[in-house]
Order: structure tokens, then sequence, then C-alpha cells
């Protein structure tokens, strides 16, 4: 069996790939570019057609924060038109192949409502609203709502990275009063549960779509966070104030609990040692 990744440069994409290869699992990684979606349909098709393809893993997706009209197009064709442009295929070509897409925490309000925190999260809701229509039709999909994720490798502008260089290269980071929530969860532990979504994909018989969050249950304060570094690096002093910035508009104090996790999995690695983990490898 041959697996698709589309986004296989991003943080998530390059440790799938990295542990697909491990497993000497054959791999094609492709990009997405909204201007060139017949193109890119054509290419999956000729693939369908040529290789047996057991999983397609859709882990890219516009990260446009924007609300601009010019932002519109890039976020609903890369994050609502292109996963449910490959579902229908699947669904036109009967294949079996299994597709699993990735959404977001932020989608969803302190209530546990449908309440995006931003244009961004809307696609993603959309998105899985249309998904369950060709699950529903018999297409195996999962869709998986992830938090937030870390590990090595990980060079994007999270907060977590941005305290790691301000305490390590001594540089100043203002930051909000931290009373904010995240739910982080190492990337080891992601990819352990893809994996056993992947394998419940293979025996669901039922047509629904296949809908998990990937968290800990064990979310932390962004200060408290800082605090845990602190202590790792015995940093009596470094030039990270709180309460300098404003929180952002719909900043989130609770974290909603929206689905169960993957049946049999949980985190393996605590925060405390995976922090560890980062900080002694830079």
């Amino acid at each position: 069996m041959t697996n698709i990744i589309y986004g296989a440069s991003g943080f998530l994409g390059s440790s799938l790939l990295n542990w697909l290869n491990e497993r000497n699992e054959e791999t094609i990684c492709l990009s997405f570019r909204p201007q060139k979606s017949e193109e890119c349909i054509s290419e999956l098709e000729l693939l369908l057609s040529d290789k047996q393809i057991g999983t397609i893993y859709n882990v890219g997706a516009s990260q446009s924060s924007g609300d601009e009209i010019s932002d519109l197009n890039d976020l609903i064709v890369s994050n609502v038109i292109w996963p449910n442009s490959v579902a229908s295929l699947l669904k036109k070509q009967k294949s079996k192949t299994k597709l699993i897409c990735f959404g977001s925490s932020w989608q969803f309000d302190d209530t546990k409502e449908c309440n995006p925190f931003n244009l961004y999260a809307s696609t993603k809701m959309a998105a899985q609203d249309l998904l369950q229509h060709y699950a529903m039709d018999g297409v195996k999909i999962a869709y998986l709502i992830l938090y937030d994720t870390y590990g090595p490798g990980d060079n994007r502008r999270k907060i977590i990275n941005l305290i790691i260089n301000a305490l390590l290269l001594g540089k100043p980071l203002d930051m909000t009063a931290g009373d904010q929530l995240i739910d982080l969860v190492h990337i080891e532990d992601v990819l352990n549960a893809i994996n056993i979504v992947r394998d419940e994909l293979s025996t669901k018989q039922e047509n629904s779509l296949l809908t998990y969050s990937i968290r800990s249950g064990k979310p932390r304060t962004v200060k408290s966070i800082l605090q845990i570094m602190r202590e790792i690096l015995e940093k009596k002093e470094d030039k990270i104030t709180l309460g300098k910035r404003p929180y952002r508009e719909r900043e989130r104090f609770n974290l909603p609990i929206i689905f169960s996790t993957p049946p049999g999995w949980s985190i393996n690695i605590q925060l405390e040692d995976g922090l560890k983990m980062l900080l002694n490898k830079k």
C-alpha cells in the first residue's frame, strides 16, 4: 500500500512522513495549490488509478488569519473545497482508500458549541460538516480535532517556541498575563493517535464521519508553562514580561472537551518530560 501526504513540509506533515518512512511505508508527498486545483485533482485521479493507495493524509491548509476578501479564496479553496474534492473523487472511483483530515479546537467555544475563533476555524468547521456527507455515502474518512502540538523540528511561531527562544537566547518577550489555557500534546503521541484511527478506519462498517479529539485532557495556563520551563532551565532572571500585551479578541480561558479521544489512546509523554526533552535538544 502507498500513502499520500498533502502538506509534508509543515511540522505535522514532516513528522508524519518520518514516521511512515521508519515503518518502511511507501509515501508520496504532494502539494495543493488553489490556483492549480484542477491539475491537483487530475494528478490524484491518475495516482488512484495507477497505484493501490492505502491512506491519504490531508495535513496542509491555508493558515491565513485575515478577514479580507483576498484571504477568502485561499482559505475556502484550500480548507473546504480541496478535502471534499478528495472525498468526492474517492466516492466516484468507489475507492477503499482512507482519508484522514485535521481540524482545530478553535472551531468551538467554551460552551462546546460551534463558535469559531476566526475565519480559519470557520473553514475547518465547514470542511467537517461537508465531509460528513461523503462519509455517509461510504467513503472512509476520519476527522481529527487537534488542540496544541509540540516537539522536535517545530519551527512555527507558536507561544511555546517563542518562550523557548527568549529563555535560551536571552531575548526580550512581551506576553499577555498568560491566563489563557492551552492543551499541549507531544508530536509522538499525535502520531500514535493517527495510527489508531487509521486502523479503525480499515475495519469501520458504519457510514459516518469518524471524529476524535487529540488532547491530553490536562490543559495548562500559558504562564504555568512558562514557569515550568524556567524551572527546567533553572532560570532566575530573563527578559520575559507578563501582562505587557492585550489578549486577543475571542480569547479562550477554558477549553471545550469536544469528541472523545481515539479508543485505547492516551498520552505517553507528560508535558514536563516533553518540555525537558525539547529544551535539552536546543
